[in-house]
Protein backbone atom coordinates (compact mmCIF):
# COMPACT_ATOMS: atom_id res chain seq x y z
CA UNK A 1 0.00 0.00 0.00
CA UNK A 2 1.08 3.37 -1.15
CA UNK A 3 1.54 6.01 1.92
CA UNK A 4 -0.98 8.81 1.65
CA UNK A 5 0.89 12.01 0.13
CA UNK A 6 -0.27 15.09 -1.81
CA UNK A 7 2.78 14.29 -4.51
CA UNK A 8 1.01 13.29 -8.00
CA UNK A 9 1.50 9.82 -8.88
CA UNK A 10 3.92 10.26 -11.16
CA UNK A 11 6.01 11.96 -9.18
CA UNK A 12 5.80 9.44 -6.62
CA UNK A 13 6.93 6.68 -9.22
CA UNK A 14 9.83 8.90 -10.26
CA UNK A 15 11.11 9.60 -6.63
CA UNK A 16 14.58 7.19 -5.70
CA UNK A 17 13.53 7.59 -1.76
CA UNK A 18 10.48 5.26 -2.70
CA UNK A 19 10.77 1.61 -0.91
CA UNK A 20 8.30 -0.09 -2.86
CA UNK A 21 10.26 1.02 -6.04
CA UNK A 22 13.90 0.34 -7.12
CA UNK A 23 16.05 2.20 -9.58
CA UNK A 24 17.14 -0.30 -12.01
CA UNK A 25 18.82 2.13 -14.40
CA UNK A 26 18.22 5.65 -15.95
CA UNK A 27 17.89 6.88 -19.19
CA UNK A 28 17.47 10.63 -19.02
CA UNK A 29 17.71 13.36 -21.56
CA UNK A 30 21.30 14.04 -21.84
CA UNK A 31 21.65 10.30 -22.40
CA UNK A 32 19.11 10.27 -25.36
CA UNK A 33 20.67 13.46 -26.88
CA UNK A 34 24.08 11.66 -26.61
CA UNK A 35 22.73 8.48 -28.48
CA UNK A 36 20.74 10.08 -30.70
CA UNK A 37 17.59 9.54 -30.00
CA UNK A 38 16.54 13.23 -29.25
CA UNK A 39 17.74 15.68 -32.01
CA UNK A 40 18.75 18.95 -29.82
CA UNK A 41 17.14 22.46 -32.09
CA UNK A 42 17.18 24.71 -29.30
CA UNK A 43 19.47 27.22 -31.17
CA UNK A 44 16.61 27.12 -33.69
CA UNK A 45 13.73 27.92 -31.34
CA UNK A 46 14.28 31.76 -30.13
CA UNK A 47 13.08 32.24 -33.99
CA UNK A 48 10.16 30.75 -33.38
CA UNK A 49 9.24 32.62 -29.88
CA UNK A 50 10.68 29.94 -27.71
CA UNK A 51 12.99 30.41 -24.69
CA UNK A 52 13.61 26.90 -23.43
CA UNK A 53 15.66 24.46 -24.68
CA UNK A 54 13.72 22.00 -27.41
CA UNK A 55 14.48 18.57 -28.61
CA UNK A 56 12.02 16.48 -31.23
CA UNK A 57 12.77 12.53 -31.19
CA UNK A 58 14.36 11.29 -34.15
CA UNK A 59 11.14 10.06 -35.64
CA UNK A 60 9.80 13.24 -35.15
CA UNK A 61 12.85 14.58 -36.56
CA UNK A 62 13.04 12.26 -39.72
CA UNK A 63 9.51 12.76 -39.90
CA UNK A 64 8.56 16.44 -39.98
CA UNK A 65 12.13 17.59 -40.83
CA UNK A 66 15.08 15.86 -42.44
CA UNK A 67 15.38 15.12 -46.06
CA UNK A 68 16.49 11.94 -47.23
CA UNK A 69 17.92 11.27 -50.25
CA UNK A 70 14.81 9.39 -51.89
CA UNK A 71 12.85 12.74 -51.48
CA UNK A 72 12.10 14.26 -54.68
CA UNK A 73 14.55 17.58 -55.31
CA UNK A 74 12.44 20.31 -52.80
CA UNK A 75 12.19 23.99 -53.73
CA UNK A 76 14.63 26.45 -52.57
CA UNK A 77 12.81 27.42 -49.98
CA UNK A 78 11.84 24.13 -48.63
CA UNK A 79 15.30 23.59 -46.52
CA UNK A 80 15.30 21.34 -43.00
CA UNK A 81 15.74 24.98 -41.71
CA UNK A 82 12.60 25.98 -42.90
CA UNK A 83 10.64 23.46 -41.89
CA UNK A 84 11.89 23.04 -38.61
CA UNK A 85 10.90 26.61 -38.33
CA UNK A 86 7.52 26.04 -39.43
CA UNK A 87 7.10 23.41 -36.99
CA UNK A 88 8.20 25.21 -34.17
CA UNK A 89 5.92 28.71 -35.12
CA UNK A 90 3.32 25.57 -35.65
CA UNK A 91 3.76 24.41 -31.71
CA UNK A 92 4.09 28.11 -30.60
CA UNK A 93 0.80 29.33 -31.91
CA UNK A 94 -0.88 26.37 -31.05
CA UNK A 95 0.15 26.73 -27.51
CA UNK A 96 -0.72 30.72 -27.84
CA UNK A 97 -4.14 29.82 -28.44
CA UNK A 98 -4.68 26.87 -26.18
CA UNK A 99 -7.47 26.62 -23.92
CA UNK A 100 -5.86 26.42 -19.88
CA UNK A 101 -7.51 22.73 -19.72
CA UNK A 102 -5.64 21.90 -22.81
CA UNK A 103 -2.55 23.19 -21.66
CA UNK A 104 -3.13 21.42 -18.18
CA UNK A 105 -2.59 17.91 -19.41
CA UNK A 106 0.36 16.20 -20.39
CA UNK A 107 1.12 16.65 -23.59
CA UNK A 108 -0.16 19.15 -26.23
CA UNK A 109 -1.15 17.74 -29.61
CA UNK A 110 -0.17 20.77 -32.75
CA UNK A 111 -0.25 20.18 -36.44
CA UNK A 112 2.81 20.68 -38.70
CA UNK A 113 3.49 19.41 -41.95
CA UNK A 114 5.51 16.05 -42.66
CA UNK A 115 8.39 15.86 -45.97
CA UNK A 116 5.57 15.06 -48.47
CA UNK A 117 3.42 18.24 -47.31
CA UNK A 118 0.55 16.14 -45.39
CA UNK A 119 -0.08 17.26 -41.99
CA UNK A 120 0.76 15.05 -39.36
CA UNK A 121 -0.17 15.46 -35.63
CA UNK A 122 2.49 16.20 -33.01
CA UNK A 123 2.56 15.98 -29.52
CA UNK A 124 5.01 18.94 -27.33
CA UNK A 125 6.11 17.46 -23.54
CA UNK A 126 6.82 20.07 -21.40
CA UNK A 127 8.87 18.60 -18.40
CA UNK A 128 11.62 19.67 -15.72
CA UNK A 129 14.94 19.19 -16.25
CA UNK A 130 16.74 18.26 -12.62
CA UNK A 131 17.98 21.69 -11.64
CA UNK A 132 13.98 22.82 -12.08
CA UNK A 133 14.54 23.84 -15.37
CA UNK A 134 11.37 23.62 -18.31
CA UNK A 135 12.45 21.69 -21.64
CA UNK A 136 10.12 21.16 -24.63
CA UNK A 137 10.30 17.48 -26.66
CA UNK A 138 8.65 16.99 -29.41
CA UNK A 139 7.70 13.21 -30.28
CA UNK A 140 4.71 11.33 -33.10
CA UNK A 141 1.92 9.73 -31.63
CA UNK A 142 2.83 6.27 -29.68
CA UNK A 143 6.02 7.56 -28.53
CA UNK A 144 6.81 7.83 -24.86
Amino acid sequence: MTPHTTEPLAAQNHRQDTPEFALISAYTRPDMLADGALIDVTPAAPKAGLRLPVALTRLAYRTAVQMSLQDPPPPRSDTEEARLHALLLSFAQTALRASRSEMSGPSLKFVAQDIAGRDTELYALIEQQEDGSPVLTVLMQGED
